[in-house]
């Protein structure tokens, strides 16, 4: 059985939030407290209503009132660690000219790279690539993953900033300081599968994000004055939302759809993987 990666709060550790809460004048769904712990509303109320969420959720929430997740978190049963899995060779051909015209983009003033494609057609090979080049600029590379069953919240994106800064530039949670942080800091962030992030609307079949804060989020990176940082985000479709901002900052945004590659290509994959 794999490792849980979720958290919820005992009645208990619930008390301690609330006594917690009241000492700052704070109330249960403040924007104070959604903005300093960088989660949604939905979050938040899932959080109070003892149901799990994600531990770097659980746990900025209680970081964001200074209080230990140990002495608020539900007990659960240790589960067994998951078997290690074997990693997959990078086979990389026929996208060193894709490559250097996309490099070009970032080290201009593109802020916001969407890689489109199927599953498969190569691009998180291509993302990974392009942050072994700009690491050469400076830039300090992370990668993430959205998961439809443990989506990639906010919460998390700092808390692996936190971890990857400190103790040179430690960030304080709130959506300010991670924005003035990744504005004045050189960062790539790899983004890989944002379709998890995504729903259809019925009525319409356009694409949104399914929690606002991450449209707030892009929004914030496109509109900014400046931005240090740049973002290489990999989906099968292309999110409306995004396409939409990128009309109105189209220095600012570039979207890159992959193909298959060409016969000549093809041959040197098969050659490289010994077929």
């Amino acid at each position: 059985m794999p490792v849980s990666k979720t958290a919820k709060a005992s009645p208990q550790g619930l008390e301690q939030v609330k006594q917690a809460l009241a000492q700052r004048g704070w109330q249960k769904n403040s924007p104070i407290l959604l903005d300093t712990a960088c989660v949604s509303a939905a979050t938040l109320k899932r959080f109070w209503r003892g149901v799990p969420i994600g531990q770097d959720s659980f746990q900025a929430i209680c970081q964001a009132i200074h209080l230990d997740s140990n002495g608020i978190i539900e007990p659960s049963p240790t589960a067994a660690e998951p078997p290690a899995q074997t990693s997959v060779t990078d086979s990389w051909v026929g996208r060193a000219a894709l490559e250097r015209k996309l490099r070009a983009q970032l080290t201009g003033t593109t802020r916001l790279l969407l890689l489109t494609g199927l599953t498969g057609i190569g691009k998180t090979a291509l993302a990974r690539h392009l942050a072994q080049s700009l690491a050469n600029e400076g830039y300090t590379c992370l990668n993430l993953r959205c998961d439809r069953a443990e989506p990639l919240t906010l919460a998390k994106l700092t808390h692996t900033l936190f971890q990857k800064a400190a103790p040179p530039h430690p960030i304080h949670l709130s959506f300010h300081t991670l924005i003035e942080h990744l504005k004045q800091h050189r960062y790539l962030l790899i983004i890989d599968d944002i379709e998890h992030l995504l729903e259809t609307e019925p009525d319409t079949c356009l694409s949104r994000f399914q929690h606002r804060l991450w449209l707030d989020f892009f929004q914030a990176i496109l509109t900014a004055d400046s931005c240090s940082s740049r973002f290489v985000l990999t989906s099968q479709d292309l999110p409306n939302e995004l396409d939409l901002l990128g009309d109105r900052w189209p220095d600012r945004w570039y979207a890159q759809a992959l193909g298959g590659l060409s016969p000549k290509a093809q041959m040197q994959l098969f050659q490289t993987m010994g077929l």
